[in-house]
């Protein structure tokens, strides 16, 4: 993923009211595929993780809503 498509991507998901774990950083690895790891950081926080596969760029993106 480049970095416009991630910052793309960030951008999206915020604008759509998702909360992250802790920084873009993490939702960065997390549409790099390290879903477990985020997964767990998000149980942490008290976050519902809701992962999905991003079509348009490929990825699979890890978010957390408020429960």
């Amino acid at each position: 993923m480049t970095d416009p498509d991630r910052a793309d991507l960030v951008g999206r998901l915020r604008s759509a009211g998702c909360v992250f774990a802790e920084d873009e950083a993490e939702l960065v690895e997390a549409a790099d595929g390290q879903v477990d790891e985020l997964r767990r950081a998000l149980l942490r926080s008290r976050l519902v993780p809701d992962v999905r596969h991003d079509a348009q760029l490929g990825a699979t993106v890890l978010t957390g809503r408020r429960g």
